[in-house]
């Protein structure tokens, strides 16, 4: 199973924000850790199928470990 780090990070203007260290653009926000992670989660659901990993491989979501690491909280 692929293990993909996810960054949860406290910024000024939007509370918390969730995304993988590879793929910035893929984020969650919310008021909360929470809320970041579930908003992320959601979107990844949604979209996460047009992300490739760093090899350049699509990322299959359903076989991946997320590993939280937080920054800034």
């Amino acid at each position: 199973m692929k293990q993909i780090d996810v960054i949860i990070e406290k910024v000024e203007d939007v509370d918390f924000v969730v995304y993988p260290a590879e793929i910035e653009e893929l984020c969650g926000y919310g008021a909360t850790e929470e809320e970041a992670k579930a908003d992320f989660l959601e979107l990844v659901a949604e979209i996460g199928d047009q992300f490739e990993d760093a090899d350049g491989q699509v990322i299959d979501w359903e076989n991946v470990e997320i590993v939280y690491q937080r920054v800034n909280c």
